[in-house]
């Protein structure tokens, strides 16, 4: 995951999607080598032993996962749904050195081949039939790790006898053989506390958005399979150095290889296929090409010379193909593929993210005063949205920039690792709108804001637990509640983003229903399988009059339901509507102003205001409320157990 936003000539870097770096944790146990005949430096020896917590490593599996504008980029998490599992009996090689030395390593702790014994747990074992490895008895250590194991040898995903990883990406058929990832720590003293080893890819990464352009059909492109498309005049070998993690300079450019087709595609392309390269430096390689074959016609995409590949980073590139050649349809997105440390140390897993195409959208709710569109405005030309607000004025709104949307709210689990990353202590805070003694609450501030509570009642968010903050049992993967505005912002900047702007988030939340109320399901209505809200406010709208006869009088939840329940919008997101309100950027002053019918490019709403907007309704409100356009807000330090919130990232 990257953090600045750093312009690469005229690319821009962008939030990446999960597949990203891991987190392996070691447990390190007092113990004593057992090199060279030593014997435990007094008690029973404890053997080393690992456990991991893993934001992903890429794998081909087809399907929906957030990265290209919500659909699957033929790479995802080489993990359970939750993207923080390894799959069961992935293979780690683990060196453990002298601190300061150079490989080999200690006697009897070279190369050893670690799996995955729990996904749950995250727990590895030691899977090469040999002893237990033990701390030397004085010293510190450094830690050297790679995936996936390898043994001796010159072949492809082989270590040579210098400690260099063999790297091939001629078969892009399982990207998890050559995703190869890399982490090392150095200077570890001998205790009992875990030890983090943050994994990098040590490869690179490209995405062909594809769509026909003049001449050519969708179905020309959508029909193509990968083997028609050849990479040719670049690199497709190389070698990794265990020591410090750097690939040698690629070599073998005469071969040529094909990437993966993804799946399922958006519908702003026709086709989306990705690759793992080589990494390769700018001006190193000419003549570099992707040729796709189409009707038994050849197109050639020339890659400028000056293009880099650079490792832990992914290009994904729009490109157009039409009778009279490939047109690169504007400039790449440079997504950092690695995991974000914000500098210190302490790597920070990406929450899984969607990214949304710029564009121009109807924003609020008609009021139905322009029904033969007589003005030409191409606003109210459809019947009154039933229970829309007077500050909801129809107009215009042009999004000028792609943005990456969080798929999910932010969830309890993801928050409290901000909160103990960043050292958030527990302690009693005065909330300010609930009066008395009854707004003291355990709560985390930072910088003199109130960030979190745990809530006086319906505690379904965070709890401070003695010495670290956890997620109410039972509630990990549900939206993390009793946050503030500036709780909001304040994880949304630690990992590199921003809260969404209100037009940001109705743009997103509209998806393919356009002006419709909801943007989920037909678009009309809102109901007990599309939501969680108060059901026995179902409604049903057919464009010119309320339908009354679905609405459903039973019981409805009555608290947060885990991210992913119900169906996503046609972006993939989920839990637009119902669940928990979100927090916008935008400022407000008490009940939010109009927005006026005049058309406006990249809005960020008024310059002052104590409030801040919420918007998407929540599990307690009716339909009406949990309208695409129904808006509300608060103040920014207030809190409660139906706020939460998602992040943006504009690449």
């Amino acid at each position: 995951m990257y953090m600045t936003k750093e312009t690469i000539r005229q690319w821009r870097r962008g939030i990446g999607i999960p597949a990203v770096a891991l987190i392996l944790c070691a447990a390190l146990f007092v113990g004593c080598s057992r090199d060279d005949g030593q014997e435990p430096d007094g008690g029973d020896p404890v053997a080393l032993s690992f456990t991991a917590a893993v934001d992903g490593v890429a794998f081909a599996q087809g399907g929906t996962s957030a990265g290209l504008r919500g659909t699957s980029d033929a790479f995802t998490t080489r993990t359970t749904a939750g993207g923080d599992e390894w799959v069961q009996d992935d293979k780690v090689g683990i060196f453990m050195l002298d601190a300061g030395r150079n490989l080999p390593g200690i006697t009897g702790a070279e190369n050893r081949k670690f799996k995955v014994s729990d996904i749950t747990t995250g727990a590895l074992t030691l899977d090469d039939g040999g002893a237990e490895i033990y701390y030397p008895q004085s010293g510190n250590v450094d830690f050297i790790a790679y995936y996936p194991y390898g043994t001796t040898g010159t072949g492809a995903g082989e270590i040579t006898a210098d400690y260099k990883y063999n790297v091939c990406v001629v078969d892009q058929s399982d990207p998890a053989v050559i995703d190869i990832l890399y982490a090392k720590k150095t200077d570890v003293a001998k205790s009992k506390a875990a030890v983090n080893l943050e994994f990098s890819h040590a490869m690179s990464k490209i995405t062909l958005n594809v769509k026909a352009g003049n001449g050519l059909t969708s179905a020309d492109i959508s029909g193509l399979a990968a083997s028609t498309i050849a990479f040719g005049g670049m690199p497709v070998t190389a070698e990794l150095a265990l020591q410090d993690g750097t690939p040698t300079t690629g070599t073998n450019l005469a071969r040529t290889f094909s990437p993966l087709k993804a799946e399922t595609v958006s519908a702003t392309y026709d086709a989306t296929f990705s690759a793992i390269l080589v990494p390769q430096a700018a001006d190193t390689y000419n003549g570099r090409t992707v040729v796709f074959t189409v009707g038994g016609q050849s197109y050639t995409w020339a890659i400028p010379a000056a293009e880099k590949f650079e490792a832990g980073n992914h290009y994904v590139y729009p490109l157009t193909v039409q009778k009279s050649g490939i047109v690169v349809a504007g400039s790449p997105t440079i997504i950092d593929w690695t995991v974000n440390d914000n500098n210190t140390g302490t790597a920070i897993k990406l929450p899984e993210m969607v990214l949304i195409p710029k564009g121009t959208f109807l924003m609020g709710s008609s009021d139905g005063s322009n029904l033969d569109n007589t003005n030409n405005s191409g606003l109210n030309t459809t019947p009154t949205e039933p229970n829309r607000g007077t500050n909801e004025t129809q107009h215009r709104v042009t999004l000028t920039k792609d943005f990456y949307i969080t798929k999910y709210a932010i969830t309890n689990s993801q928050y409290v690792e901000f909160l103990n990353a960043k050292g958030i202590q527990g302690e009693m805070l005065k909330h300010p709108n609930i009066p008395g003694a009854g707004g003291n609450m355990i709560g985390g501030e930072y910088n003199g804001e109130h960030l979190v509570y745990e809530g006086n009642t319906n505690q379904w968010g965070v709890k401070w637990n003695t010495d670290k903050w956890i997620p109410q049992p039972g509630y990990e993967d549900h939206p993390v509640v009793w946050v503030t505005w500036y709780g909001a912002k304040a994880y949304a900047e630690w990992v590199g983003g921003s809260l969404p702007t209100e037009a940001q988030w109705e743009y997103a939340c509209r998806g393919d229903k356009g002006s419709l109320p909801f943007g989920v399901g037909d678009g009309y209505k809102l109901d007990n399988t599309l939501a969680n809200f108060d059901w026995k406010y179902s409604w049903s709208w057919d464009g010119s009059s309320l339908i009354a006869d679905i609405m459903d009088t039973g019981t409805f939840p009555g608290v947060t339901q885990a991210v992913g329940s119900y169906s996503p919008n046609s972006y993939g997101l989920y839990n637009m509507h119902g669940n928990v309100l979100e927090w916008c950027l935008d400022n407000s002053d008490g009940v939010p102003a109009d927005y006026g019918g005049t058309s406006v490019i990249d809005p960020t709403g008024p310059s002052t205001g104590d409030n801040r907007m919420l918007r998407g309704g929540n599990f307690g409100l009716d339909a009406q409320y949990c309208r695409s356009a129904f808006r509300f807000n608060d103040r920014h330090d207030h809190a409660t157990n139906h706020y939460g919130f998602r992040v943006v990232v504009v690449p």
